[in-house]
């Protein structure tokens, strides 16, 4: 068996991989592949634009301490600013381009 310490950090949050390879932050698995720039659709179809992502700490749980900051590109509202804590869900969320 591997020490999980041999298989080194996460490269985008630093924290030590599990055995299997995956990051073990909370926070990094919801933000899921998410990076700014990416235009994204959610369930209803609607685009959005990721302005920031906030990764937070190793502590963090759904709703406090990490957090995406998204202008919507259509729906309802064109142009508003949200600031959510919705976890990446690939059955829902796809990226469909990069500003």
């Amino acid at each position: 068996m591997i020490h999980p310490t041999t298989l080194g950090n996460c490269p985008t949050c630093s924290k030590p991989l599990s055995g299997r390879g995956k990051c073990r932050s909370y926070a990094h698995v919801a933000i899921g592949p998410r990076k700014v720039g990416d235009i994204t659709t959610n369930w209803t179809g609607n685009r959005a634009e990721i302005l920031a992502i906030n990764s937070g700490s190793d502590n963090a749980n759904i709703g406090e301490n990490w957090s995406i900051v998204e202008r919507d590109i259509d729906g309802d509202m064109p142009g508003r600013i949200r600031h959510h804590f919705t976890a990446w869900d690939p059955k829902r969320s796809k990226i469909v381009g990069h500003v």
